[in-house]
Protein backbone atom coordinates (compact mmCIF):
# COMPACT_ATOMS: atom_id res chain seq x y z
CA UNK A 1 0.00 0.00 0.00
CA UNK A 2 1.18 3.28 -1.24
CA UNK A 3 2.15 6.47 1.54
CA UNK A 4 -1.35 8.16 -0.26
CA UNK A 5 -3.15 4.80 1.26
CA UNK A 6 -2.19 4.25 4.35
CA UNK A 7 -2.40 8.26 5.69
CA UNK A 8 -6.37 7.93 3.90
CA UNK A 9 -6.92 4.75 5.75
CA UNK A 10 -5.25 5.82 9.11
CA UNK A 11 -7.43 9.40 8.57
CA UNK A 12 -10.51 6.97 8.06
CA UNK A 13 -9.56 4.97 10.85
CA UNK A 14 -9.35 8.10 13.25
CA UNK A 15 -12.93 9.65 12.52
CA UNK A 16 -14.10 6.02 13.15
CA UNK A 17 -13.10 5.95 16.26
CA UNK A 18 -14.39 9.25 17.26
CA UNK A 19 -18.06 7.97 16.11
CA UNK A 20 -17.64 4.77 17.71
CA UNK A 21 -16.33 6.38 21.03
CA UNK A 22 -19.65 8.07 20.99
CA UNK A 23 -21.59 5.63 20.65
CA UNK A 24 -19.53 3.43 23.33
CA UNK A 25 -20.27 6.07 25.68
CA UNK A 26 -24.37 5.96 24.79
CA UNK A 27 -24.78 2.07 24.42
CA UNK A 28 -22.74 1.24 27.45
CA UNK A 29 -22.42 3.99 30.28
CA UNK A 30 -25.78 4.10 32.15
CA UNK A 31 -28.54 6.76 32.15
CA UNK A 32 -27.56 8.72 35.02
CA UNK A 33 -24.08 9.88 33.37
CA UNK A 34 -25.61 11.79 29.86
CA UNK A 35 -29.34 10.87 30.63
CA UNK A 36 -31.84 13.34 30.35
CA UNK A 37 -32.33 13.10 33.94
CA UNK A 38 -28.23 13.05 34.74
CA UNK A 39 -26.36 16.58 35.44
CA UNK A 40 -24.50 16.34 32.42
CA UNK A 41 -27.28 15.44 29.42
CA UNK A 42 -26.06 15.47 26.16
CA UNK A 43 -27.86 14.49 22.86
CA UNK A 44 -25.76 11.68 20.76
CA UNK A 45 -27.01 12.90 17.59
CA UNK A 46 -25.38 16.27 18.44
CA UNK A 47 -22.68 14.61 19.15
CA UNK A 48 -21.70 12.71 16.54
CA UNK A 49 -22.51 15.89 14.42
CA UNK A 50 -20.16 17.75 15.44
CA UNK A 51 -17.27 14.72 15.53
CA UNK A 52 -18.60 14.09 12.07
CA UNK A 53 -18.07 18.21 11.39
CA UNK A 54 -14.76 18.56 13.12
CA UNK A 55 -13.35 15.18 11.87
CA UNK A 56 -13.90 16.62 7.84
CA UNK A 57 -11.27 18.98 8.34
CA UNK A 58 -7.11 17.89 7.22
CA UNK A 59 -4.80 19.30 9.60
CA UNK A 60 -4.22 19.81 12.93
CA UNK A 61 -4.02 23.54 12.53
CA UNK A 62 -7.30 23.58 10.96
CA UNK A 63 -9.01 22.00 13.50
CA UNK A 64 -7.71 24.01 16.17
CA UNK A 65 -9.48 26.81 13.90
CA UNK A 66 -12.38 24.85 13.93
CA UNK A 67 -12.92 23.58 17.53
CA UNK A 68 -12.60 27.64 18.08
CA UNK A 69 -15.56 28.72 16.06
CA UNK A 70 -17.89 25.70 16.60
CA UNK A 71 -17.47 26.30 20.38
CA UNK A 72 -17.92 30.18 20.21
CA UNK A 73 -20.68 29.80 18.35
CA UNK A 74 -22.80 27.38 20.20
CA UNK A 75 -21.40 29.29 23.42
CA UNK A 76 -23.12 32.20 21.98
CA UNK A 77 -26.41 30.17 20.58
CA UNK A 78 -26.96 28.41 23.72
CA UNK A 79 -26.44 31.96 26.18
CA UNK A 80 -28.95 33.41 23.40
CA UNK A 81 -31.47 30.25 23.89
CA UNK A 82 -31.96 30.76 27.69
CA UNK A 83 -33.85 33.95 27.45
CA UNK A 84 -36.52 32.09 24.89
CA UNK A 85 -37.07 29.37 27.35
CA UNK A 86 -38.62 31.76 29.88
CA UNK A 87 -42.23 30.48 30.36
CA UNK A 88 -43.72 33.97 30.26
CA UNK A 89 -43.10 34.59 27.36
CA UNK A 90 -45.50 34.87 24.31
CA UNK A 91 -44.51 33.58 20.71
CA UNK A 92 -44.76 37.46 19.72
CA UNK A 93 -42.44 38.21 21.82
CA UNK A 94 -40.20 35.04 20.88
CA UNK A 95 -40.79 36.56 16.94
CA UNK A 96 -39.49 39.77 18.40
CA UNK A 97 -36.24 38.21 19.54
CA UNK A 98 -35.33 35.87 17.33
CA UNK A 99 -35.79 38.56 14.85
CA UNK A 100 -33.22 40.95 16.78
CA UNK A 101 -30.64 38.24 17.64
CA UNK A 102 -30.60 36.64 14.10
CA UNK A 103 -30.17 40.44 12.82
CA UNK A 104 -27.64 41.32 14.68
CA UNK A 105 -25.47 37.91 13.89
CA UNK A 106 -26.40 38.22 10.51
CA UNK A 107 -24.87 41.56 10.27
CA UNK A 108 -21.88 40.55 11.92
CA UNK A 109 -21.52 37.49 9.40
CA UNK A 110 -21.56 39.87 6.95
CA UNK A 111 -19.12 42.30 8.00
CA UNK A 112 -16.44 39.75 9.35
CA UNK A 113 -17.13 36.48 6.93
CA UNK A 114 -13.85 35.15 7.87
CA UNK A 115 -15.50 34.01 11.39
CA UNK A 116 -18.93 33.83 9.54
CA UNK A 117 -19.31 30.03 10.66
CA UNK A 118 -19.23 30.78 14.67
CA UNK A 119 -22.26 33.13 13.42
CA UNK A 120 -24.02 30.56 11.50
CA UNK A 121 -23.68 27.97 14.83
CA UNK A 122 -24.88 30.76 16.85
CA UNK A 123 -28.00 31.07 14.47
CA UNK A 124 -28.43 26.97 14.70
CA UNK A 125 -27.99 26.30 18.70
CA UNK A 126 -30.43 29.87 18.95
CA UNK A 127 -33.15 28.12 16.67
CA UNK A 128 -33.03 24.57 18.76
CA UNK A 129 -33.02 26.23 22.11
CA UNK A 130 -36.18 28.25 20.77
CA UNK A 131 -38.34 25.61 19.49
CA UNK A 132 -37.36 22.72 22.05
CA UNK A 133 -37.91 25.30 25.10
CA UNK A 134 -41.62 26.23 23.57
CA UNK A 135 -42.20 22.72 24.26
CA UNK A 136 -41.41 22.58 27.36
CA UNK A 137 -37.47 21.26 27.28
CA UNK A 138 -36.12 23.87 29.59
CA UNK A 139 -32.62 22.15 29.55
CA UNK A 140 -32.04 22.09 25.86
CA UNK A 141 -29.57 25.20 25.86
CA UNK A 142 -27.40 23.35 28.70
CA UNK A 143 -27.77 20.32 26.94
CA UNK A 144 -26.87 21.46 23.20
CA UNK A 145 -23.56 23.02 24.05
CA UNK A 146 -22.67 20.13 26.83
CA UNK A 147 -23.33 17.78 23.41
CA UNK A 148 -21.36 20.06 21.23
CA UNK A 149 -18.74 20.19 24.20
CA UNK A 150 -18.81 16.37 24.36
CA UNK A 151 -18.37 15.55 20.42
CA UNK A 152 -15.12 18.00 20.62
CA UNK A 153 -13.61 16.64 23.64
CA UNK A 154 -13.90 13.34 21.44
CA UNK A 155 -12.49 14.87 18.65
CA UNK A 156 -9.69 16.18 20.44
CA UNK A 157 -8.54 12.98 21.64
CA UNK A 158 -8.33 11.21 18.55
CA UNK A 159 -7.09 13.91 16.26
CA UNK A 160 -5.22 16.34 18.68
CA UNK A 161 -3.91 14.76 21.74
CA UNK A 162 -2.77 11.61 20.59
CA UNK A 163 -1.10 12.86 17.92
CA UNK A 164 0.67 15.07 20.27
CA UNK A 165 1.65 12.23 22.31
CA UNK A 166 3.14 10.71 19.03
CA UNK A 167 0.47 7.78 19.45
CA UNK A 168 -0.83 8.47 15.85
CA UNK A 169 0.79 10.29 13.20
CA UNK A 170 0.04 14.06 12.61
CA UNK A 171 -0.21 16.53 9.92
CA UNK A 172 1.00 20.07 10.86
CA UNK A 173 0.78 22.92 8.09
CA UNK A 174 3.68 24.27 9.24
CA UNK A 175 5.74 20.70 7.94
CA UNK A 176 3.19 21.10 4.78
CA UNK A 177 4.44 24.29 3.82
CA UNK A 178 8.07 23.29 4.36
CA UNK A 179 7.87 20.21 2.64
CA UNK A 180 6.15 22.27 -0.14
CA UNK A 181 9.00 24.45 -0.78
CA UNK A 182 11.42 21.81 -0.57
CA UNK A 183 9.62 19.53 -3.53
CA UNK A 184 9.65 22.54 -5.46
CA UNK A 185 13.59 23.78 -5.32
CA UNK A 186 14.45 20.35 -5.82
CA UNK A 187 11.76 19.78 -9.15
CA UNK A 188 13.89 22.90 -10.39
CA UNK A 189 17.29 21.02 -10.11
CA UNK A 190 16.20 18.40 -11.10
CA UNK A 191 14.72 19.99 -14.89
CA UNK A 192 17.90 21.84 -15.25
CA UNK A 193 19.94 18.95 -14.68
CA UNK A 194 18.14 16.75 -16.83
CA UNK A 195 18.14 19.46 -19.72
CA UNK A 196 21.74 19.90 -18.95
CA UNK A 197 22.40 15.77 -19.14
CA UNK A 198 19.82 14.92 -21.85
CA UNK A 199 19.58 17.62 -24.61
CA UNK A 200 17.51 16.99 -27.73
CA UNK A 201 16.30 13.45 -26.25
CA UNK A 202 12.59 12.84 -26.48
CA UNK A 203 11.91 11.27 -23.21
CA UNK A 204 13.65 13.97 -21.39
CA UNK A 205 11.72 16.45 -22.79
CA UNK A 206 8.42 14.56 -21.58
CA UNK A 207 10.17 14.35 -18.47
CA UNK A 208 10.99 18.21 -18.19
CA UNK A 209 6.61 18.81 -19.29
CA UNK A 210 5.93 16.26 -16.01
CA UNK A 211 7.87 18.08 -13.70
CA UNK A 212 7.29 21.34 -14.79
CA UNK A 213 4.16 20.28 -14.36
CA UNK A 214 4.30 18.91 -10.89
CA UNK A 215 6.70 22.33 -9.55
CA UNK A 216 3.58 24.95 -10.79
CA UNK A 217 1.23 22.56 -9.24
CA UNK A 218 3.05 23.11 -5.76
CA UNK A 219 3.25 26.39 -6.35
CA UNK A 220 -0.30 27.00 -7.01
CA UNK A 221 -1.69 25.42 -3.91
CA UNK A 222 0.26 26.65 -1.39
CA UNK A 223 -1.31 29.74 -1.01
CA UNK A 224 -4.31 27.69 0.75
CA UNK A 225 -2.13 25.91 3.15
CA UNK A 226 -0.77 29.30 4.34
CA UNK A 227 -4.28 30.42 4.87
CA UNK A 228 -4.68 27.79 7.39
CA UNK A 229 -1.08 28.07 8.83
CA UNK A 230 -2.19 31.72 9.35
CA UNK A 231 -5.24 31.49 11.03
CA UNK A 232 -3.92 28.80 13.47
CA UNK A 233 -1.35 31.62 14.39
CA UNK A 234 -3.16 34.79 14.75
CA UNK A 235 -7.01 33.69 16.44
CA UNK A 236 -8.76 33.13 12.92
CA UNK A 237 -7.19 35.90 10.94
CA UNK A 238 -6.50 38.98 13.11
CA UNK A 239 -3.85 40.86 11.64
CA UNK A 240 -0.52 39.56 13.65
CA UNK A 241 0.99 41.60 16.56
CA UNK A 242 4.04 40.50 15.58
CA UNK A 243 6.28 38.55 12.73
CA UNK A 244 4.85 35.06 12.00
CA UNK A 245 7.53 32.29 12.35
CA UNK A 246 6.97 31.79 9.30
CA UNK A 247 6.98 34.72 6.99
CA UNK A 248 10.30 34.00 5.50
CA UNK A 249 8.91 31.14 3.56
CA UNK A 250 5.46 32.52 2.45
CA UNK A 251 8.40 35.31 1.30
CA UNK A 252 10.23 32.34 -0.64
CA UNK A 253 7.13 30.56 -2.02
CA UNK A 254 5.58 33.53 -3.08
CA UNK A 255 8.53 35.41 -4.53
CA UNK A 256 11.80 33.51 -4.46
CA UNK A 257 11.05 30.03 -5.36
CA UNK A 258 8.52 31.30 -8.17
CA UNK A 259 11.13 33.49 -9.96
CA UNK A 260 13.47 30.18 -10.00
CA UNK A 261 10.91 27.88 -11.13
CA UNK A 262 9.82 30.83 -14.18
CA UNK A 263 13.65 31.26 -15.52
CA UNK A 264 14.43 27.70 -14.56
CA UNK A 265 11.24 26.25 -17.22
CA UNK A 266 12.92 28.60 -19.37
CA UNK A 267 16.37 27.74 -19.33
CA UNK A 268 15.62 23.96 -19.21
CA UNK A 269 13.78 24.50 -22.77
CA UNK A 270 16.53 26.83 -24.88
CA UNK A 271 19.28 24.15 -23.66
CA UNK A 272 16.55 20.92 -24.27
CA UNK A 273 16.07 22.50 -27.93
CA UNK A 274 19.62 23.71 -28.62
CA UNK A 275 21.92 21.72 -25.71
CA UNK A 276 24.24 19.65 -27.99
CA UNK A 277 27.07 21.93 -29.38
CA UNK A 278 29.30 19.05 -30.37
CA UNK A 279 32.10 20.93 -28.69
CA UNK A 280 33.67 18.76 -26.42
CA UNK A 281 35.27 21.77 -24.54
CA UNK A 282 31.88 23.61 -24.07
CA UNK A 283 30.09 19.79 -23.29
CA UNK A 284 32.69 20.04 -20.34
CA UNK A 285 31.68 22.87 -19.12
CA UNK A 286 28.10 21.86 -19.04
CA UNK A 287 29.18 19.10 -17.40
CA UNK A 288 30.87 21.11 -14.73
CA UNK A 289 27.69 23.50 -14.34
CA UNK A 290 25.51 20.19 -13.74
CA UNK A 291 27.88 18.61 -11.13
CA UNK A 292 27.49 22.29 -9.09
CA UNK A 293 24.06 22.68 -10.10
CA UNK A 294 23.93 19.44 -7.91
CA UNK A 295 25.84 19.69 -5.49
CA UNK A 296 23.61 22.72 -4.59
CA UNK A 297 20.54 20.71 -4.94
CA UNK A 298 21.68 17.89 -2.27
CA UNK A 299 21.86 21.40 0.36
CA UNK A 300 18.10 21.91 -0.31
CA UNK A 301 16.49 19.62 2.77
CA UNK A 302 18.80 20.78 5.41
CA UNK A 303 18.07 24.58 4.63
CA UNK A 304 14.62 24.88 3.76
CA UNK A 305 14.21 22.51 7.17
CA UNK A 306 15.51 25.08 8.96
CA UNK A 307 13.18 27.98 7.38
CA UNK A 308 10.14 25.98 8.15
CA UNK A 309 11.19 24.88 11.96
CA UNK A 310 9.13 26.55 14.43
CA UNK A 311 12.25 26.96 16.75
CA UNK A 312 15.81 25.77 15.17
CA UNK A 313 18.56 24.83 17.75
CA UNK A 314 21.75 27.05 17.34
CA UNK A 315 23.83 24.27 16.16
CA UNK A 316 21.43 23.26 13.48
CA UNK A 317 21.40 27.17 12.28
CA UNK A 318 25.44 27.09 11.31
CA UNK A 319 24.77 23.62 10.01
CA UNK A 320 22.51 25.62 7.73
CA UNK A 321 25.24 28.64 7.42
CA UNK A 322 27.51 25.97 6.39
CA UNK A 323 25.84 24.67 3.73
CA UNK A 324 24.30 28.17 2.36
CA UNK A 325 28.02 28.77 2.00
CA UNK A 326 29.07 25.86 -0.08
CA UNK A 327 26.04 26.47 -2.03
CA UNK A 328 26.88 30.20 -2.50
CA UNK A 329 30.45 28.73 -3.44
CA UNK A 330 29.12 25.82 -6.73
CA UNK A 331 26.96 28.89 -7.59
CA UNK A 332 29.83 30.87 -7.76
CA UNK A 333 31.86 28.57 -9.48
CA UNK A 334 28.96 27.39 -11.92
CA UNK A 335 28.39 30.75 -13.09
CA UNK A 336 32.23 31.06 -14.59
CA UNK A 337 31.30 28.06 -16.93
CA UNK A 338 29.07 30.22 -18.61
CA UNK A 339 31.40 32.07 -20.31
CA UNK A 340 32.22 30.68 -24.29
CA UNK A 341 29.03 29.23 -23.70
CA UNK A 342 25.92 30.44 -26.61
CA UNK A 343 24.93 33.63 -25.92
CA UNK A 344 20.94 32.24 -25.70
CA UNK A 345 22.72 29.71 -23.08
CA UNK A 346 24.55 32.15 -21.78
CA UNK A 347 21.04 34.59 -21.02
CA UNK A 348 18.80 31.84 -19.56
CA UNK A 349 21.04 30.12 -17.47
CA UNK A 350 22.53 33.54 -15.57
CA UNK A 351 19.13 34.37 -15.17
CA UNK A 352 18.54 31.13 -13.63
CA UNK A 353 21.50 31.18 -11.21
CA UNK A 354 20.77 34.63 -10.46
CA UNK A 355 17.57 33.32 -9.09
CA UNK A 356 19.11 30.92 -7.22
CA UNK A 357 22.01 33.26 -5.38
CA UNK A 358 18.98 35.93 -4.62
CA UNK A 359 16.75 32.59 -3.03
CA UNK A 360 19.92 31.55 -0.87
CA UNK A 361 20.07 34.82 -0.07
CA UNK A 362 16.99 35.41 1.18
CA UNK A 363 17.31 32.16 3.81
CA UNK A 364 20.87 33.84 4.70
CA UNK A 365 19.72 37.15 5.12
CA UNK A 366 16.53 35.44 7.55
CA UNK A 367 18.56 32.98 9.76
CA UNK A 368 21.09 35.86 10.09
CA UNK A 369 18.58 39.15 11.09
CA UNK A 370 17.13 37.18 13.19
CA UNK A 371 20.03 35.78 15.23
CA UNK A 372 22.62 38.42 14.84
CA UNK A 373 25.02 39.76 12.41
CA UNK A 374 28.81 39.93 12.43
CA UNK A 375 31.75 40.46 10.32
CA UNK A 376 31.62 36.92 8.67
CA UNK A 377 27.88 37.72 7.43
CA UNK A 378 28.80 41.29 6.40
CA UNK A 379 31.79 39.03 4.02
CA UNK A 380 29.02 36.78 3.04
CA UNK A 381 26.75 39.92 2.18
CA UNK A 382 29.52 41.08 -0.27
CA UNK A 383 30.05 37.45 -2.16
CA UNK A 384 26.04 37.83 -2.88
CA UNK A 385 26.05 41.19 -3.83
CA UNK A 386 28.88 40.51 -6.58
CA UNK A 387 27.74 37.44 -7.83
CA UNK A 388 24.62 39.25 -8.41
CA UNK A 389 26.58 41.94 -10.37
CA UNK A 390 28.66 39.47 -12.12
CA UNK A 391 25.15 37.37 -13.73
CA UNK A 392 23.64 40.51 -14.09
CA UNK A 393 26.01 41.82 -16.79
CA UNK A 394 26.64 37.98 -18.58
CA UNK A 395 22.72 38.47 -18.63
CA UNK A 396 22.74 41.93 -20.27
CA UNK A 397 25.99 41.39 -22.86
CA UNK A 398 24.08 38.27 -23.91
CA UNK A 399 20.99 39.67 -24.67
CA UNK A 400 22.61 42.33 -27.05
Amino acid sequence: MDEKNQLALIEGGKKAACVVTNAALFFFLPVWVFGDTSWMPADPVWVHITITMLCELDTMDRLNEKILLRTAGTTIGALAGCIMIYPGLNDFMRLVIMFSFVLLWGFIEKKDPTRSYTWTIATVTFGICTYLGRMGKFMTPWKRWWSIVLGTIVTAIWLLLLPWLGVLPKKIVRDELGETAKAAWNGCVVMLEDAIENPGDAEAGKRLSAKQSEVNGLLSKWPASWKQYKYARNWINLQPKKVLPMDGLQVMLKDRLFELFLSTAAACRVLHRTGDTGDKERIDNYAILRVSIHKMGSAISSVVTVVAKKETSPQRRLACLEELEMMTTACEFAARQLVGMPLAHQAVLSACLSDTANLIKHIHDGITTAHGGGKKNDAVKERFNKLLKELAQVEAESGK
